[in-house]
Order: C-alpha cells, then sequence, then structure tokens
C-alpha cells in the first residue's frame, strides 16, 4: 500500500511552543540539566528569535530547533558543573550560545 501524505510546515508561532511552552518542550529538557547543579536559568529574547528563525527557513521544523542548541550547547553543558553563578542567562554571541549572569556580563562561560 502506497500512502502519501503532505504536511504543512510549522510556523513561527508552533516552533516558539515547541521551544518553550508545550508538554517536554526543548528548553524544559535543558533546564532540568541547570536544576541538577542548582542553577536557575532563562533564555536570552535575541536567542529565542534567532532559534526560532534559523529553525524556521531551515524547514526542517523542530529537528533544526533541537540541532540548531545541540550544535552550540556543548560548551557550556560541559562546562556548566563548574559555574560560579546560580541565574544563568543564555545568550547568543558569535553564533554560539554563552552563559552569562544576566546583563553584567562579569561571570561568562563561552
Amino acid at each position: 500500500i502506497n500512502t502519501v501524505v503532505l504536511l504543512e510546515s510549522l510556523k513561527k508561532e508552533d516552533l516558539k511552543a515547541i521551544l518553550l511552552t508545550v508538554d517536554h518542550c526543548l528548553f524544559r529538557q535543558y533546564l532540568y540539566m541547570f536544576m541538577y547543579h542548582h542553577k536557575d536559568v532563562s533564555l536570552h529574547d535575541d536567542l529565542i528569535e534567532e532559534a526560532i528563525e534559523v529553525s524556521h527557513k531551515s524547514g526542517y521544523g523542530a529537528r533544526a530547533l533541537k540541532e540548531f542548541f545541540i550544535s552550540r550547547m556543548n560548551d557550556v553543558l560541559f562546562k556548566l558543573p563548574e559555574l560560579k553563578m546560580k541565574n544563568v542567562v543564555l545568550k547568543l554571541k558569535d553564533d554560539k550560545i554563552i552563559a552569562t549572569d544576566g546583563d553584567r556580563h562579569e561571570n561568562t562561560i563561552e
């Protein structure tokens, strides 16, 4: 039996929901890693918008969104146990995700 199914591309709003709000959203998966190390984490708006834009342009939907974070988070996750800051803000810098302590940038992990 041959079956053809046509799917619509995800809209930017759909990608944002996948990243931030649906059950088992992508951000929550990273949140648990930070919580394990007693860190509070948030995503800077610029990072959210860039992740959604790159994923939307690729046309691969949630897979592209996940790849965006996997390919850019390795350094932060590797250094997570040694982070001194409790409140971590993830930002995008030079196409790489960095961890900062908010707007002060005193403690930045790149």
